[in-house]
C-alpha cells in the first residue's frame, strides 16, 4: 500500500465514500492525494475510516508528522464575534 490513494483503493472506497466515512470534505481527500499537507486530526480521521492503525501513518501520508496549524480566528472582544461576521 502506497499513499492515501493506495489505501483507499485497497479498501474499495471512492473519494466520496471515504470522505463521508471520515467526516471530512471530499476536496480535502483530493488535496491530500495531490500531495498537499494535512492536519494531524484529519490524518487520524482518515486512518480510522480506513481501519489502519496510527502507527502506520507514515506508510499512508509519508515522512515525519508535519505540523499544519489552523490560524486562530480574530475575535472582537467587545462583541465576541469574529471580524467580518454579520
Amino acid at each position: 500500500m502506497t499513499g492515501l490513494i493506495g489505501a483507499r483503493v485497497q479498501a474499495l472506497l471512492t473519494q466520496a465514500q471515504l470522505a463521508r466515512k471520515a467526516r471530512v470534505a471530499q476536496r480535502t481527500i483530493v488535496s491530500i492525494e495531490a500531495g498537499k499537507a494535512s492536519r494531524l486530526c484529519t490524518q487520524r480521521r482518515l486512518l480510522k475510516a480506513l481501519g489502519i492503525p496510527f502507527e502506520r501513518r507514515a506508510e499512508v501520508f509519508g515522512g515525519p508528522i508535519a505540523v499544519v496549524a489552523r490560524v486562530p480566528r480574530r475575535v472582537d472582544q467587545r462583541t465576541k464575534r469574529g471580524f467580518g461576521s454579520q
